[in-house]
């Protein structure tokens, strides 16, 4: 079977939920696609659904001469209209250009023209070149823009000013009568009309499409498919050199090509189709990584310092994917996050006009406006949680899930305390990260630091912010040798007995479990070849065998109203709260009847009653007698 490009399907196979009602013949392809049904619009913020266009996309949009201009794909009925917008909400049909769909729509400021890239025939690879010039609309003449060896011209997909010249690139499909798939840019000289550029396979290689050129410092670049190459133009020898290092197309990135080339914050950008790659050049090298979680990439614009693209799921190897979504991504400079997904079907094209940003999506037409204030930060980050970490434990690595809205999140600010509240009062500023950060190490406040710390985490925005719901924590406190009484006041990530003691060197850790049918004693002994405790539950105290005196060190999640359930009878419990406890309010919450806590100098169970005012503390353990089963719930 014949290789199929990419790219010039992009938008006719690739780029949506594949709809087609008769056999399609791509090269020596033929295949029966069905069409899916076309679902709700999005309509949540900030994205407004204004119009929905009457073919199967609403694919390339800009403005031009004060009014909106929007193409689709309409491959059933072969029309392929160009919808006009003077007010920027509604929508005409005022141009037919009798195609199967409109690849891209460009300005040429050169001579006040919207030119128009078509494809005639899906299948059959010839396309077309219109434009619209002072309310006038037609296509080029074959001889008088293509002038090529080959009778029919090609699809065009790419449109650049550059230097005094309009450029247009795109492919020739091998059944068109070309020595198979072949790239090619031509460009209109106000002076001398339409010449080609030399892309010879010598310079460009195999490279088959100029889907994307941009200008970066003075030079045009064109974003190539099959493979995945950036190639530079010479304008001097009139020639396309080969591609610049940097930008790999392998296992990795596979049959993949660069879809948009975009100059965003002193660099361009690559973005590939297919496994989503964020390549970005500095004028000396590339350097990239894969973002796929955002799928593959689509086309891309720059608004008030952030770039945004369009996005969409994988292309599997071993035929198309369904599309499900289509999601717009944004990039600050620093990382790349979701914006809204925003349709069922890519691609998302982009404008802006009159104060609005528009994309298209599946067959609709979304508008933002471009000036409105951001919304309020509502969302916290959430799934906060803390661990020990570093050699020695040292430090405390705090880690947090993004706020939904972290399109808007300016920054995230981690505040704390060595001293938990509640209500947090009391707690400060500590450390402040950008938006799409999710985690910070506080160096060496772990294991050997003798205080507490208590964190919260912020989400910020221009006039806003959201804390999380959830404390973290890191406890502290000394053992001494021999028989001790303690338990954990944190919620750990992970509560292996070997994770959460590992601060102290026992010699063996035992503790009574009340539940009916539990068994009663339970003990972990390394020096014996089964072992009942393989995991620590905060709720319960244990007894632990030390070996050594020194801290013990924990960090973990400040439980949030947790739950002790006890027992008729005696109960060996923790005390995983740092609220203000006395003896007489448990048992006045709990029934208790008596209430003992560890006590190394007392012989010969190492005990002591506490009455009255005697306050619990964290970090110890306790024996709680209770005449009736209890669900105590703390504070």
């Amino acid at each position: 079977m014949k290789r199929v490009s990419l790219a010039a399907v992009l938008i006719a196979i690739i780029l949506a939920t594949l709809m087609i009602a008769q056999t399609a013949s791509l090269g020596q392809m033929d295949e029966r696609i069905s069409i899916e049904p076309d679902e709700e619009p999005y309509s949540g913020e900030p994205w407004e659904h204004i119009f929905t266009v009457d073919g199967q996309w609403a694919i390339a949009i800009t403005p031009y001469n004060g009014n909106l201009y929007l193409a689709e794909r309409d491959y059933m009925n072969h029309t392929a209209w160009i919808y006009e917008s003077t007010d920027g909400t509604n929508f005409t049909k005022k141009y037919n250009t009798n195609s199967d769909q409109v690849f891209v729509m460009s300005v040429n400021p050169l001579n006040n023209t919207l030119y128009i890239g078509t494809l005639w025939r899906i299948g059959q690879g010839i396309g077309g070149l219109f434009y619209v010039n002072n309310g006038n609309f037609g296509e080029f003449d074959t001889d008088t823009w293509w002038n090529s060896s080959t009778s029919i011209p090609a699809v065009p997909l790419s449109m650049r000013v550059h230097n005094g010249r309009f450029f247009v690139g795109g492919l020739s499909w091998g059944n068109v009568g070309e020595s198979g798939n072949k790239m090619w840019v031509k460009y209109e000289d106000p002076s001398t009309g339409w010449a080609w550029t030399d892309m010879s396979s010598s310079r460009v290689g195999t490279a088959i499409e100029a889907y994307s050129m941009e200008e970066y410092y003075g030079k045009l670049y064109a974003g190539t498919f099959e493979p995945a190459k950036v190639v530079v133009y010479d304008d001097a020898s009139n020639m396309w050199n080969n591609s610049l290092t940097g930008i790999v197309d392998g296992p990795t990135i596979g049959n993949s090509g660069v879809v948009e080339l975009i100059n965003y914050s002193d660099g361009l950008h690559g973005l590939t189709w297919k496994y989503g790659c964020d390549w970005i050049y500095d004028g000396i090298s590339w350097q990239g990584g894969n973002v796929s979680q955002y799928g593959g990439f689509g086309r891309a614009i720059v608004h008030n310092g952030t770039l945004y693209a369009g996005t969409t799921p994988f292309y599997s190897e071993d035929g198309i994917k369904p599309w499900t979504w289509s999601n717009i991504s944004s990039y600050d400079g620093l990382s790349w996050s979701d914006v809204e997904p925003i349709d069922t079907i890519l691609p998302l094209y982009f404008a802006e006009h009159n104060g609005f940003i528009y994309a298209t999506a599946g067959r609709r037409v979304y508008r933002m406006d471009a000036n409105a204030s951001p919304p309020p930060i509502t969302d916290p980050p959430k799934n906060l949680h803390a661990r020990l970490e570093g050699p020695g434990l040292v430090s405390v690595n705090i880690t947090w899930d993004l706020s939904e809205q972290d399109r808007w999140v300016t920054n995230y600010t981690v505040y704390h305390s060595n001293t938990y509240r509640s209500d947090r009062m009391g707690y400060q500023f500590l450390r402040e990260f950008p938006k799409g950060t999710t985690n910070f190490i506080h160096a060496f406040a772990g294991h050997g630091d003798g205080q507490n710390h208590f964190y919260y985490v912020q989400a910020n925005g221009t006039n806003s912010s959201a804390q999380s719901v959830l404390q973290v924590g890191k406890f502290t406190r000394d053992v001494s040798l021999g028989a001790q009484l303690i338990s954990i006041p944190l919620e750990q990530q992970d509560n292996s007995l070997s994770s959460v003691f590992a601060t102290v060197d026992y010699e063996r850790i035992w503790t009574y479990d009340s539940a009916p049918g539990s068994g009663g004693w339970k003990e972990h002994d390394p020096g014996k070849p089964w072992q009942d405790i393989e995991f620590i539950d905060f709720e319960r105290g244990y007894w632990v065998e030390v070996n050594s005196p020194g801290p013990m060190t924990v960090a973990g999640r400040v439980p949030a109203s947790p739950v002790l359930h006890l027992y008729p009878g005696w109960n060996l419990m923790s005390f995983p709260s740092f609220e203000n406890y006395d003896v007489t309010r448990v048992v006045s919450e709990t029934g208790a009847t008596r209430v003992e806590t560890g006590d190394p100098m007392r012989d010969p169970y190492h005990l002591v009653q506490i009455t009255g005012t005697d306050s619990l503390m964290a970090g110890e353990g306790y024996w709680i007698h209770v005449p009736a089963g209890v669900n105590w719930v703390l504070a």
